[in-house]
């Protein structure tokens, strides 16, 4: 299970990245959309970052 959360967690900061890279090219309302999504990968990150903490202890 630790395992999996790390590749998840790799994943998302994946995602996040690029949505990062993409958003400068953007702007007005599409700009805004995609920061709702990279908040939202941003907020799973942190859940499955706080899951590998947990089962550590």
């Amino acid at each position: 299970m630790q395992e999996a959360l790390k590749h998840a967690s790799l994943w998302l900061k994946g995602a996040e990245l690029n949505a990062d890279d993409i958003r400068s090219h953007l702007s007005g309302f599409e700009a805004e959309q995609l920061w709702c999504v990279i908040h939202g990968v941003e907020l799973a990150r942190g859940l499955v970052d706080a899951l590998i903490t947990e089962t550590r202890t």
